[in-house]
């Protein structure tokens, strides 16, 4: 049985048999453009780590990782934007728009929206050879490319949490974001053929 978190299941990853690397997703940290990019030219598909072979799971394994605070208010812009407003928090039915300082380690830890899950839960129990920074991904040729991806709903911030308490919230978040610092450019790039070397 998968494990979902929100509607985003536990282990899913894009995977390029040819050019032997895995990309596992984690929502609001990139994850439609490299997608995107994988699929369309490294001969890319969608699967989930857990369904790999041994040998699959030997393949480059990375993951993009973000500051969590503008992870999170990404996460709520949108939320808002796709009208998902319910919640469920110990069987009270809240909606987003309740969210504050005194609940929302609840609302992470309901783990009922993708979106507001700590990223360490989306790598649990997964081999990641390399973790990158969400902030160098413009800087890696992807506007040498012939796509780009649109929002379709504008940013907006409607709720404000402490910061104090976002960082306590997702604290293990904030460790993972400093394995960033080991990001190696050129071996990055070429085993994804990215062409900012090119």
């Amino acid at each position: 049985m998968v494990k979902y978190f929100g509607k985003h299941p536990y282990g899913h990853c894009v995977i390029s048999d040819k050019h032997k690397l895995i990309f596992i997703t984690i929502p609001k940290n990139a994850s439609s453009i490299m997608s995107y990019y994988i699929t369309q030219r490294l001969d890319g598909r969608e699967s989930n780590y857990f369904d790999c072979t041994e040998e699959q799971k030997e393949y480059y394994t990375f993951c993009i990782l973000r500051n969590i605070e503008d992870r999170f208010y990404s996460a709520l812009n949108t939320i808002f934007n796709r009208r998902i407003e319910r919640y469920n928090v110990n069987l009270t039915i809240k909606t987003i728009f309740q969210l504050d300082n005194n609940n929302v380690i609840d609302y992470v830890d309901s783990k009922v929206d993708e979106h507001l899950v700590r990223q360490k839960e989306f790598i649990k129990n997964i081999r990641i050879d390399c973790y990158v920074d969400i902030k160098l991904i413009g800087t890696l040729g992807f506007n040498k490319l012939n796509f780009t991806l649109k929002h379709y709903f504008k940013e907006q911030t409607i709720i404000k949490i402490d910061s104090k308490i976002l960082n306590k919230v997702y604290v293990k978040d904030i460790e993972l974001l400093h394995k960033c610092t080991k990001f190696n450019v050129e071996e990055f790039t070429s085993k994804l053929y990215l062409p900012i070397f090119n």
